[in-house]
């Protein structure tokens, strides 16, 4: 996709017939796959009318610019212009606001806030939503504890967030899902997330005094 073509892909999500509207959306979600693209839609606007669309009143509509967000965060020069987008993704992780919203979307939040971890860039503004991330694993829905870990997992590998991650109050299920019948994704991704607290605790000695005191959970529910 070349720059114009771009630009002209952009101007479509302004449409206001929602059917070219979502269209336009999913056809940019699968261009967003390539670096090139990832780079034309940016400079041609998409980033900003994308997170405008994540309160849409339609919900295939907020979907659509979830999962085009999703692949359009693979891309670090994107990440320095998601700031604002951030704070809206997360909100989405609130019990009262994923009951509203439903699985489908829980799920691409999901999915797209941890394309945005793999980078260390906004981390900080997770800080007080690790009980939230927590709470999913216990959920019984296996693509909500999936792609919750896999968040978890990249927030773990940053040490500056261990301390708040072993503060937070702990998954209920936390023993059973590494139990032997659990589900083998859901176990290597909470084996790793384990993994990554462990080692940093170890290696930067870290005692109970050491963790935040803001969002900390009651002693014994910490992990």
């Amino acid at each position: 996709m070349d720059p114009y073509e771009a630009k002209t892909l952009v101007a479509l999500l302004y449409a206001s017939d929602e059917g070219v509207l979502e269209r336009a959306l999913v056809t940019l979600a699968n261009l967003a796959t390539m670096e090139i693209n990832q780079n034309n839609l940016r400079e041609g606007g998409c980033l900003h009318r994308l997170q405008n669309l994540l309160s849409h009143p339609k919900e295939e509509i907020r979907l659509a610019s979830i999962r085009a967000l999703g692949n359009l965060a693979l891309n670090e020069e994107n990440q320095r212009e998601m700031k604002g987008v951030i704070p809206i993704l997360l909100s989405f992780l609130t019990k009262r606001t994923r009951e509203e919203e439903g699985e489908e979307i829980v799920e691409a939040v999901l999915t797209t806030l941890g394309n945005v971890a793999v980078l260390p860039n906004y981390h900080e503004e997770f800080y007080t939503y690790l009980h939230s991330l927590y709470a999913l694993i216990d959920l019984e829905s296996l693509p909500l504890q999936l792609q919750a870990l896999k968040l978890l997992v990249n927030l773990s590998t940053n040490p500056e967030m261990v301390p708040s991650l072993l503060g937070a109050k702990a998954p209920i299920r936390l023993f059973y899902l590494l139990g032997r019948d659990g589900d083998v994704e859901v176990l290597l991704r909470l084996v790793t997330l384990l993994a990554n607290l462990t080692t940093t605790a170890k290696s930067g000695k870290l005692k109970s005094g050491d963790l935040p005191h803001a969002e900390k959970a009651p002693s014994p529910d910490t992990l």
